[in-house]
């Protein structure tokens, strides 16, 4: 499934930079916001113009990565909290062992219930094969 606010993230990023990009050609354009992306990420070896450009035109699906590093570069450019940039996000409330979460840290992952048949536990798996919460999980 395409992302389309990723796709009009870039494409709002593109706008804000058009005016320091007179003279230059659209895949110019794309490079430099590839360049800013790769740079924000410590990504190497950096990604593509036609990367980013693909993304926008929704026929490249963008990696979490690169989707966190746009919606971050909005932020940026934008002067807004990373928070405001992604949408639709909620404030949710969570059990977390003391010390392990900073408050108003984000969840970037979804959460289960576990696989065991009688428990009713929630949780936010540590890894993607995670299938039961830590009271059931396989030994």
């Amino acid at each position: 499934m395409y992302s389309l606010t990723t796709s009009s993230t870039i494409d709002k990023i593109f706008d804000l930079l058009r005016p320091s990009c007179k003279g230059m050609t659209r895949s110019q354009v794309y490079t430099d916001i590839a360049r800013r992306l790769s740079t924000l990420a410590s990504k190497n070896p950096p990604w593509t113009w036609r990367y980013v450009q693909g993304i926008e035109a929704m026929t490249i699906e963008p990696s979490p990565h690169i989707d966190q590093a746009i919606h971050s570069l909005l932020a940026f450019l934008t002067n807004t909290e990373p928070a405001q940039i992604y949408s639709p996000s909620e404030t949710v409330q969570l059990q977390a062992l003391t010390g392990t979460i900073i408050p108003g840290a984000w969840v970037l992952s979804k959460s289960l219930s576990c696989a065991h048949p009688a428990c009713t536990i929630n949780f936010i798996p540590r890894v993607p094969w995670q299938k039961y919460c830590p009271l059931h999980k396989r030994r």
